[in-house]
């Protein structure tokens, strides 16, 4: 496993967020995150990336406890993200929206501008590269964040809710982009509403609801799943 989390706790004045979830994600994988509005799936994505510090528990990325790393640590180890709303500097550009990513890429040999370029084109964005994150529209802003963080040579990505606003049109250009990045060698961890961008996008799929991890298995294992179907599906799924 390349990131595993050992019974992770986190609590929110008298609310049990996360109540001893455990999970592992292998090398250059897509897994899925999913469950009920408030089940903790942001929650644990912030524990994972620094921004929140558990009660109990600990993460491990190859087999390092970074349990209490800041943000901007675990970035440089190799773990980024994307937010639920992107998070781009509005009076930047797209080119130097990307650039401030590369200040935590660890590669010895770059060029910059090379660089640049490539993620603007692999993201879709060669045409926007002069123009103020601000003027963008939801998919393109959901592209920069996303070259953003591919900026820093991330070797785990954690998407919150990346396919939220999107046509299906749009959220299928976006499955195939993340199935390129995980080709490139990157894991992946896609918190997700829609099953059918799951089932299409994800090998594995871990539940959660009130804090609690009630499932773990194929989509299609999930899809059959009782617990799940009660908690979060409903019968017509």
């Amino acid at each position: 496993m390349i990131l595993r989390g050992h019974e992770i706790t986190k609590i929110f004045g008298g609310l049990i967020a996360l109540n001893n979830v455990s999970f592992g994600l292998k090398e250059k994988e897509i897994i899925g995150l999913i469950g009920p509005n408030g089940a903790g799936k942001t929650t644990l994505i912030n524990i994972i990336t620094g921004f929140l510090k558990p009660e109990k528990g600990k993460i491990f990325y190859n087999g390092l406890n970074i349990t209490g790393y800041k943000p901007n640590e675990i970035c440089k180890l190799g773990i980024n993200r994307t937010f639920q709303i992107p998070t781009c500097f509005p009076n930047m550009t797209v080119k130097e929206n990307i650039a401030i990513g590369l200040l935590f890429n660890k590669r010895n040999k770059i060029n910059p501008e090379e660089r640049i370029k490539e993620l603007a084109e692999f993201c879709g964005l060669s045409s926007k590269l002069n123009s103020l994150a601000m003027n963008l529209n939801t998919s393109e802003l959901k592209r920069l964040d996303l070259a953003r963080a591919l900026a820093t040579d991330p070797k785990i990505l954690l998407l919150d809710e990346f396919f939220t606003g999107l046509n299906t049109e749009q959220a299928d250009q976006y499955i195939k982009l993340l199935n390129n990045i995980r080709e490139e060698g990157v894991t992946l961890m896609v918190v997700e509403h829609n099953m059918r961008i799951i089932n299409k996008l994800s090998e594995r799929v871990i539940v959660l609801d009130f804090g609690k991890k009630i499932a773990e298995g194929t989509p299609e294992e999930i899809m059959r799943n009782e617990a799940v179907i009660n908690a979060y599906l409903g019968k017509v799924h």
